[in-house]
């Protein structure tokens, strides 16, 4: 582009790439600038830590302990009233010679007595022992991810370049 009879190159920035003379003498580059790349920013903040997996289920329950034993027997309860006397029986005849007739025939057996009444409850037998601790249930599902940090600041400009040599005289 010419400014005056002046050729000037520029970079979009509007740093000067080339500077020509003005009018019939020859045009010569002049030196480039460009200053430094800047330093890096710092590394973003850790993301959040995830939340924790759920608690694995409870166990199987242990196994149920064995039955005590057997409590001792209670003390018999009191004898039954004794049955009613069965009827006599009838005489029997008289012989026709005046000798007593054959003994009559056995009365039937009287009716059984009430029962007794019930002994009392022996007592408890003694506890079994406990059965053991069921096994541990499965761990929980894993937390999700914690999210990604947020991404550090961008890091300071660089500090602009030294002036390059003058160009030859043209």
């Amino acid at each position: 582009m010419a400014k005056n009879n002046c050729c000037d190159d520029r970079y979009p920035n509007g740093t000067n790439v080339y500077s020509f003379g003005c009018g019939s003498s020859p045009c010569a580059p002049m030196g480039m600038v460009i200053g430094p790349t800047g330093a890096t920013g710092p590394v973003g903040a850790t993301g959040a830590t995830g939340a924790t997996g759920a608690t694995g289920a409870d166990g199987a329950p242990g196994a149920i302990g064995a039955t005590g034993p057997t409590g001792a027997t209670g003390p018999a309860g009191p004898t039954g009233a004794t049955g009613a006397a069965g009827s006599t029986g009838a005489t029997g005849a008289t012989g026709a010679d005046g000798v007593p007739g054959a003994a009559g025939a056995t009365g039937a057996t009287g009716a059984d007595g009430a029962p007794g009444a019930i002994g009392a409850t022996g007592p408890t037998g003694p506890t079994g022992p406990t059965g053991a601790t069921g096994a541990t249930g499965a761990d929980g599902v894993p937390g999700a991810v914690g999210a990604t940090g947020a991404t550090g600041a961008d890091g300071a400009p660089g500090a602009i370049g030294a002036t390059g040599p003058t160009g030859p005289t043209g």
